[in-house]
């Protein structure tokens, strides 16, 4: 039984390699896994969110 909690959070583009670095290493404050504890499911939701993210439409902003 995991009684550890959940969380969500939003992950700027820019950020997701170090995020995700950050959670293999259990570097990350947030994180509630072991150290390298990445599973097979883990990738393919992972491989989800970026595949469903490129999809959304967007418009260059001009500051």
């Amino acid at each position: 039984m995991n009684t550890k909690d959940n969380y969500d959070r939003i992950i700027e583009k820019e950020h997701i390699g170090h995020t995700t670095l950050a959670l293999l290493t259990n570097q990350d404050t947030l994180s509630a896994r072991e150290v390298g504890i990445f599973t097979l499911d883990d990738l393919i939701s992972i491989h989800r969110h970026v595949y469903f993210s490129l999809s959304l439409p967007w418009k260059k902003m001009i500051f």
